[in-house]
């Protein structure tokens, strides 16, 4: 049975969002995919769920983006060399810790590193959503595959504000009129 998304069961999980990987993808979504990954950092910091960054093979990829918002509190940095997360030891350690039943993955590639992390965390009997508009892969074509195979093993593929909207359950919560803002923001330049 599914959880309800809120910030207290939840976990925001971005897979490799490194400059170097950016660059090979040459569409408008990279633009899109890093201002929502943005706005949910953000929101997640300001609701106090936790957050995982990862980087694969930082000594060849480089670091996270630095057009990506990362706040510093309640954020863990996993270096990986394991296209799935899971096979890393530190990020099952932080994972477990946390003690979160919902996953809300954003990151790249779709169909490789998100995929095979998604899938082990199934197993692991995690609830994953996969934000379909804060993810990437080099074209189309992976990503939309990936996406499908993702929900047909049992991902929640689903767009970011859905969830943004589930953490924050209604518009009494001090920062939503930031985050409003933000939003409208955003999908004006969309």
């Amino acid at each position: 049975m599914l959880n309800k998304i809120r910030p207290n069961n939840s976990l925001v999980l971005v897979i490799d969002f490194q400059e170097k990987l950016l660059n090979i993808i040459k569409n408008q979504l990279v633009t899109q995919a890093i201002n929502n990954t943005s706005l949910l950092l953000d929101s997640a910091f300001n609701l106090g769920t936790p957050i995982i960054i990862t980087e694969h093979y930082k000594n060849s990829l480089g670091g996270t983006t630095d057009k990506l918002f990362i706040p510093t509190d309640n954020t863990s940095i996993v270096q990986k060399t394991s296209f799935n997360c899971c096979e890393e030891p530190s990020f099952l350690e932080k994972l477990k810790n946390q003690k979160k039943k919902n996953i809300i993955i954003a990151g790249m590639e779709t169909h490789i590193c998100v995929l095979q992390t998604a899938l082990d965390l199934i197993n692991l009997n995690y609830n994953v959503f996969i934000l379909t508009d804060s993810v990437l892969s080099t074209t189309k074509l992976k990503w939309s595959y990936g996406l499908r195979y993702l929900e047909q093993r049992g991902c929640n593929v689903i767009p970011g504000e859905s969830v943004l909207f589930q953490l924050y359950q209604n518009a009494d919560h001090p920062y939503f009129k930031t985050f409003i803002g933000k939003l409208k923001e955003l999908n004006a330049t969309k």
